[in-house]
């Protein structure tokens, strides 16, 4: 084997630099992330989570002659963790005598990615629609909240529920239109009542609504431009409760537009976090440093993304 000569090794300095830089990267970006917006983070110490659901505590009543104990309904669902990867392979030169920063804003957008992460894992569960705590699809039009109210509850709507739906082109409202469906939406969380028949989403003040890119304009138009066109005023601007728009380039679907509260305890999702971003390093002395003349860095986390509370979300559908 032969022995080679080698100046001063930078590549240790560098290596941290760029572990550094990337968890500062991340930090800042999940900082700005909309998945903690629409998703409660649960940590988790087991492959698989049982979530016991509870139903609302009891409305104060008078008190005529004792107390009046209620259970609260118990459904049970079990949310299993899974292990994700992104790997990034840089050549050793690449490393060395980068001169422009280039590898790191190469690292820089990988830890973009893995802030993002979360983001793709609930809009993957907004497209899949799958069952929630209640047995029913996420967005369904026969909820139940068990308990002593046995009243069905719809979180997938029409124009038969919110007839703003009913617009001139459902791939492109006007902000007029667009207006009228916010304040439909936001409307009907209103009457979601809960196991003992009380109103659910009484305290609302924070909503959310997505969009797919082709309605951008309208939305946030709707949400700022103080005068319809025709002259009327905004009524977005004078209700007691705030709108945040996202626009979310995963969405698939042009003529839907979903709307979660954000300001409630439970959240419309859960974000189980049992091993957060994690870089690893192969470099130095590794086979592929001696094979490949190249060094890998890994990020792997251990996390899943499942349904929250369904009273928390809408889907609407124009038309």
């Amino acid at each position: 084997m032969g022995i080679g000569i080698s100046g001063p090794d930078y590549s240790q300095i560098t290596v941290k630099g760029i572990i550094g830089s990337f968890y500062d990267t991340l930090e800042q970006e999940l900082a700005g992330s909309w998945a903690s917006l629409l998703g409660v983070t649960i940590p988790s110490n087991q492959s698989i989570e049982t979530y016991r659901w509870l139903g609302l505590p009891p409305q104060m009543r008078q008190w005529l002659n004792a107390r009046v104990a209620k259970g609260l309904p118990i459904r049970s669902f079990t949310i299993e963790n899974a292990e994700y990867e992104s790997t990034l392979r840089v050549d050793r030169n690449e490393l060395k005598f980068d001169k422009t920063g280039q590898l790191m804003l190469r690292i820089g957008e990988h830890a973009q990615r893995a802030a993002q992460h979360w983001e793709k894992l609930v809009t993957d569960l907004i497209e899949a629609d799958g069952l929630c705590w209640d047995g029913q699809n996420f967005f369904d039009t026969d909820h139940s909240m068990g308990g002593d109210n046995a009243s069905t509850y719809k979180n997938e709507l029409t124009s038969s529920e919110v007839p703003a739906l009913n617009v001139a082109s459902a791939t492109a409202p006007t902000a007029t239109e667009m207006e009228a469906v916010l304040i439909g939406l936001a409307q009907h969380f209103y009457t979601y009542k809960d196991n003992a028949g009380e109103p659910y989403n009484q305290g609302a003040k924070s909503f959310v609504v997505m969009v797919n890119p082709n309605m951008m304009g309208a939305t946030m138009a709707a949400l700022r431009v103080l005068l319809g066109s025709a002259g009327a005023s905004n009524q977005l601007l004078v209700q007691d409760f705030s709108i945040k728009a996202l626009v979310n380039p995963r969405m698939t679907s042009t003529d839907q537009v979903f709307m979660f509260r954000t300001d409630a305890k439970m959240k419309p999702f859960i974000l189980q976090d049992a091993v957060s971003p994690t870089v690893e390093f192969l470099g130095e002395g590794s086979d592929t440093a001696f094979l490949e003349n190249a060094y890998l860095f890994g990020v792997r986390a251990t996390r899943a993304a499942g349904y929250g509370q369904w009273a928390h979300a809408i889907k609407a559908t124009l038309s």
